[in-house]
């Protein structure tokens, strides 16, 4: 009778299929990849997302993994602890989720913005926000010594903004509610296994500006690569699928599915 395997035989086996299905694709990875991002490094960063980041990334396809990996590359974003995108699994399927910090990095391509930003606001801040005029002042709240307070003494969260001024001098801003934050947040994939960590993870703060972000996005000249990794993200967001998934269309040659803006409806399958 042959010998079951352990837990972590089985991960190493994961893990280790993964690794040769990166080289496989190395060639298209490093084709699209910018200079400032290495092959070796980005295969080290994915492999260690599968493996101790988030080890349900190894139940899912490889065929997604490895398309949410390459469209990653192509947008010039690192995924991993770094904030600017994840590979989060959603049932089999790794789904590319955009970061705080990289959607700042995809908006100033655009060469538009002079300034771009987010803030979370919590009670004890000094917070004021009126529609008309729009105008919004924020302060952090302090101690009695003028020091500023630390997170953790900072209240509740009441809700984030983002502010953004222009080449030509004008600014604009936004402020979503907490509640309108985790509205959004609650149905994405990305809320209970992924960067949101359940509302109450490491990177939680950083998608609570990268919501608020993709908000202010809707009024702001864009680039090309903003656009699509903010329409991926949507995606993600609604549970919808991004179609990235990677194709053998012969023994020498890869093909992709790359439509991410598909009008289709259909949602993932149901467990």
């Amino acid at each position: 009778m042959p010998k079951m395997k352990t837990d972590l035989e089985r991960k190493r086996e994961m893990v280790g299929d993964l690794q040769t299905m990166l080289e496989k694709y190395k060639p298209q990875i490093e084709g699209v990849l910018p200079s400032h991002i290495k092959m070796e490094r980005l295969a080290r960063v994915a492999l260690n997302q599968a493996a101790m980041e988030n080890p349900k990334l190894l139940a899912c396809t490889k065929s997604s993994f490895i398309g949410a990996l390459l469209e990653a590359a192509t947008l010039g974003l690192e995924p991993g602890v770094a904030g600017e995108c994840w590979l989060v699994p959603y049932k089999t399927t790794a789904t590319f989720v955009l970061g705080y910090r990289g959607a700042l990095k995809l908006l100033r391509r655009s060469g538009e913005l002079s300034t771009v930003l987010a803030r979370i606001v919590y009670t004890e801040d000094d917070f004021e926000l009126t529609d008309m005029p729009p105008s919004l002042t924020h302060t952090r709240a302090r101690y009695e010594d003028g020091g500023f307070m630390d997170e953790k003494e900072r209240g509740d969260i009441i809700g984030a903004y983002a502010y953004v001024r222009l080449r030509d001098g004008s600014t604009q801003f936004e402020f979503m509610t907490e509640a309108e934050i985790m509205a959004i947040a609650k149905r994405s994939p990305a809320f209970k296994g992924g960067p949101w960590g359940g509302g109450n993870g490491p990177h939680t703060n950083e998608m609570r500006k990268k919501t608020v972000i993709k908000r202010i996005c809707k009024v702001l000249p864009c680039s090309i690569e903003a656009e699509r990794g903010l329409s991926l993200d949507e995606r993600a967001d609604l549970g919808l699928p991004q179609h990235l998934e990677v194709m053998e269309a012969g023994e020498d040659e890869i093909g992709r599915i790359d439509n991410a803006d598909a009008t289709t409806d259909d949602e993932p399958g149901k467990e």
